[in-house]
């Protein structure tokens, strides 16, 4: 199956990887670049967990020395795998919200803030959802995923050729901006012989403007999840 994945960077390599091995023939063209920030100083002695809720948080902060001991929360096994330095580490596979009613249900408010290491860009504001349950939350945006302005030139050469098959989106954003870059080019014609496969509902609403051939979300935002699709596509 040809397939594009929309995805920032590393990951999207690394899951072209995958399917690539699994027999698929994979086109990468992030929606999304990734730019690192200069992280402000932190207090972690007052602070009694820290969240993470993508690999890239844990990668703009690595310029802060970080006590490894800190209970430690995070979204997703890419970015549990990118902290599996830290000794105390809780992984929500459910996403965001998942995430904050663990905290909620562990965690004390009085115990001390929660520091939140963060995109500027963020499909749910953990911030305001865990502060309405008392909680003081420490934002602090270590990165900024700027968007595309054009495909590349190969998946503009795929799409008018329409050898691509399936397209992966994991976040609102790729969603949204890969739908206005095909309204821009006149392309949205296309989508009627590809299939979406999308991470949320969330991602699968923010393709507006555009009809699939198939519009399919995982069960769970879990890579498992998503590769169960695929293979589910390839043997119909």
């Amino acid at each position: 199956m040809n397939i594009l994945i929309t995805r920032p960077e590393p990951e999207a390599s690394e899951l072209a990887a995958t399917l690539n091995q699994l027999g698929h023939h994979t086109l990468v063209d992030p929606m999304l670049h990734i730019e690192f920030l200069v992280p402000d100083p932190v207090n972690f002695s007052v602070a009694q967990a820290i969240m993470f809720t993508s690999a890239n948080g844990i990668r703009g902060a690595k310029a802060l020395t970080i006590p490894t001991s800190l209970p430690t929360y995070v979204v997703g096994s890419a970015t549990a795998q990118a902290a599996q330095h830290f000794k105390n580490i809780y992984v929500s596979n459910g996403g965001a919200l998942e995430l904050c009613q663990h905290i909620v249900k562990d965690l004390n408010p009085a115990k001390g803030p929660l520091i939140h290491f963060s995109g500027r860009h963020t499909a749910i504001d953990i911030q305001h959802t865990l502060q309405t349950k008392g909680f003081c939350v420490e934002k602090y945006i270590v990165y900024e995923a700027k968007p595309a302005r054009q495909f590349a030139p190969e998946t503009l050469q795929a799409l008018a050729g329409r050898t691509i098959q399936s397209v992966l989106f994991f976040s609102p954003r790729s969603a949204a901006i890969f739908a206005k870059l095909l309204i821009y080019n006149k392309q949205t014609i296309i989508c009627r012989s590809m299939t979406a496969i999308c991470f949320s509902q969330n991602v699968a609403g923010a393709l507006q403007g555009t009809t699939w051939k198939e519009l399919r979300v995982t069960q769970r935002p879990q890579m498992e999840c998503l590769l169960s699709l695929l293979n589910q596509q390839e043997n119909v």
